[in-house]
């Protein structure tokens, strides 16, 4: 599972010259803390 998991994210989304950007968000009452919710990568 795990080498599947870097499989995915780090060989196949971060190699060059890709440039993944994450979609944050945040909650009304945690202003101050964010989670990604999702991930973007340009083929």
């Amino acid at each position: 599972m795990k080498a599947a998991l870097r499989e995915k994210f780090v060989d196949m989304m971060f190699r060059p010259p890709r440039q993944p950007a994450f979609f944050v968000g945040n909650q009304a009452k945690r202003r101050h803390v964010f989670h990604v919710l999702g991930v973007y990568y340009p083929s």
